[in-house]
């Protein structure tokens, strides 16, 4: 029997998503919830760009009073948290199971707000119903991934897990420019989001949960770099004197002792900031993963290899959610972390 899944937007992650769902036997896409008026009606296929499949979109707030047992949330939350969890709550409370990758502060409770996790618990209860945040990172490469790789391990004294991303082919103007400020004078780069859990936090919180660390202290340490000269990348022109590169480092303590540490950096191009550590080629987004311990290992992971779409990086994201699906339906009632769902896989395409 299929799960029937609802699939919240239909932006970058959100059509990765419905095309997934729609393409694997185990479930069946009940519904798509659209924000664009001039969508609602239209064959969901169509908005996809493949061959109509007989069911039209909705207004995504219609999603609430539809059937189904499990919704794949994928808006990008981080500009109002405040309403995307006042949404996800009511998908909660109906009886749906979630599986969101809206905002980052929801991936572990201890990094939610008293507000976020009180109402999201209260709407579990009432619905019988499980919430599962994700991604990619968080949700994958610095938590994930690095408590993977310390299974191969007799001990661990320290883990350094460092994210490199280039933004040069990325092709969503609202995650470029009116979230990462690439392109926007230094002051705007600087100043304080509404949203303000950053990847490192609930990672860090997963990851130690997992490794047995019991961290007392964190220290959060940014640097910015402007552009020295313009130059074009495919969603804005970079002038310069804007901002250009962000390297964020985020330190787990034990006692004084460094356990976790996390770096975040982000470029609008390549040559940008050439001292930080650098993605193997434009386009292309590298992961590390060092765990010092014994034995030491030290993993690099790709993403975005030949992909001139630039859809890699929402590929990933949104698949992180749809793996969950089952999961989180087979889970307990309540808020579950990857630490409860167990390892997510994808089947082999038939």
């Amino acid at each position: 029997m299929s799960i029937r899944v609802l699939q919240w937007s239909s932006g970058r992650v959100g059509r990765a998503c419905a095309d997934a769902l729609l393409a694997r036997p185990e479930f069946e896409l009940a519904g798509l919830g659209v924000y664009d008026p001039a969508k609602v009606g239209r064959d969901i296929g169509d908005i996809l760009g493949r061959a109509p499949i007989g069911l039209a979109a909705v207004g995504v707030r219609e999603l609430v009073e539809m059937e189904a047992d499990c919704v794949v949330h994928t808006p990008k939350g981080e500009f109002s948290p405040d309403a995307t969890v006042d949404d996800i709550c009511a998908l909660l409370a109906s009886g749906k199971n979630v599986c969101s990758t809206a905002l980052m502060s929801l991936v572990h409770p201890r990094t939610m707000t008293p507000e976020h996790r009180a109402k999201i618990e209260a709407a579990c209860e009432a619905g019988g119903s499980t919430f599962h945040a994700t991604g990619i990172n968080p949700g994958f490469f610095a938590d994930v991934m690095t408590m993977t790789l310390s299974g191969l391990c007799r001990d661990v004294a320290r883990v350094h897990a460092i994210e490199i991303y280039d933004y040069s082919k990325h092709t969503s103007h609202t995650t470029v420019v009116e979230l990462l400020k690439f392109g926007c004078p230094p002051e705007a780069s600087a100043r304080p989001r509404a949203y303000r859990v950053g990847p490192a936090d609930p990672a860090l919180h997963v990851l130690a949960d997992a490794m047995g660390a019991v961290i007392d202290e964190v220290e959060h340490v940014r640097e910015d770099v402007d552009a020295e000269a313009a130059f074009n990348i495919r969603t804005t022109r970079i002038e310069a004197g804007t901002h250009a590169a962000h390297r964020v480092i985020v330190r787990g303590l034990e006692k004084g002792r460094e356990r976790i540490r996390f770096e975040y950096i982000g470029r609008a191009a390549p040559h940008v900031a050439p001292a930080w550590p650098a993605p193997a080629r434009e386009g292309v987004h590298r992961w590390e993963n060092r765990i010092y311990g014994e034995p030491n290992i030290v993993s690099s992971i790709e993403l975005g290899v030949d992909d001139e779409a630039g859809t890699s990086g929402a590929v990933a994201t949104g698949m992180r959610a749809v793996n969950a699906v089952g999961p989180v339906c087979a889970a307990a009632p309540g808020i579950a972390t990857i630490l409860d769902l167990g390892l997510l896989r994808a089947p082999f395409a038939r």
